[in-house]
């Protein structure tokens, strides 16, 4: 016979650098407690230490998280103990609450950074930050004259502007696959927008302004044994707004142009630009 509990609450799903994390708060009577968790966990006794949960069980609503601990007191928060999957913990016969804690194994643990906005491609997590940057550009010192008397600058004066960029990192969890078009991306800028959820690159959503630059992998075990694949990105999007357009990877200052930022293509061939163009969306494809 199933033994009968109440669930006090199911608490909020939270991400941080540790991981995905969701809690379940139960009522159960002290008299039930072992045999609720012999049904639900099917432990391993070790002597007279306790157990350690050995089945793995499923949020209800997020069935990618497993419970990792349980957490167990009598209400009044006079004692308190943790069963866990780790290590095995005492035994605990009061009247008792328990608090289970589920986690997504790996799903933001990489270590490569702060948590930002969290999507969902291709049915898995992907997270998304952004840091801005900035990198010196020397401009030609001939090209410019003095404001106050017109006249013009000397060569040996160095003329340089921060041309500012905007570097997104992107981390795609617990994939099943990796997508085929990786390498083909490299080093290439986007011929068009890319939609990731809710989310659409680059920001200012012109082509030519972001560039695939860098990437890392990452092999894991998921909950069911499965390999799983974690990817991070590095896209860094460079775009320098002039007259209302934005002007990227391609552009170069140009003495005398109107604007003064032009866009280099080479002589010969089909007249292609510095950095190829390339669907980008190609990145969050899997086979």
């Amino acid at each position: 016979m199933a033994v009968s509990y109440s669930v006090l609450h199911v608490g909020p799903l939270k991400f941080g650098e540790d991981g995905a994390e969701c809690k379940m708060v139960y009522e159960i009577a002290g008299s039930d407690v072992l045999n609720w968790i012999n049904e639900r966990f099917d432990p391993d006794y070790v002597d007279d230490l306790g157990f350690v949960i050995k089945k793995r069980v499923r949020h209800p609503l997020y069935d990618w998280m497993v419970v990792r601990e349980l957490e167990i007191d009598n209400f009044l928060g006079e004692r308190s103990t943790v069963i866990s999957t780790e290590e095995p913990s005492w035994n605990y016969k009061d009247d008792i609450r328990v608090t289970e804690t589920y986690r997504g194994d790996h799903l933001l643990g990489s270590g490569w950074g702060g948590i930002g906005s969290v999507e969902m491609v291709a049915n898995r997590y992907l997270v998304h930050r952004r840091e801005g940057t900035g990198s010196m550009q020397d401009l030609p010192g001939y090209a410019f004259k003095w404001w106050s008397d017109n006249e013009a600058v000397s060569p040996d004066v160095a003329v340089g502007i921060v041309v500012s960029k905007t570097v997104h990192h992107i981390d795609w969890y617990c994939l099943p696959s990796i997508p085929s078009g990786i390498a083909a991306c490299l080093g290439k800028v986007n011929s068009g927008n890319v939609t990731l959820g809710g989310l659409t690159l680059p920001d200012c959503q012109t082509a030519e302004t972001l560039l695939f630059e860098s990437w890392f992998q990452a092999d894991h075990y998921d909950a069911n044994g499965s390999l799983v694949y974690d990817l991070h990105y590095v896209l860094v999007e460079k775009a320098l707004e002039v007259d209302g357009v934005y002007k990227g990877w391609n552009h170069f200052y140009r003495e005398g142009n109107d604007p003064e930022w032009d866009k280099l293509v080479q002589h010969g061939g089909s007249g292609e630009p510095p950095y190829r163009l390339k669907d980008l969306q190609d990145l969050f494809t899997l086979p």
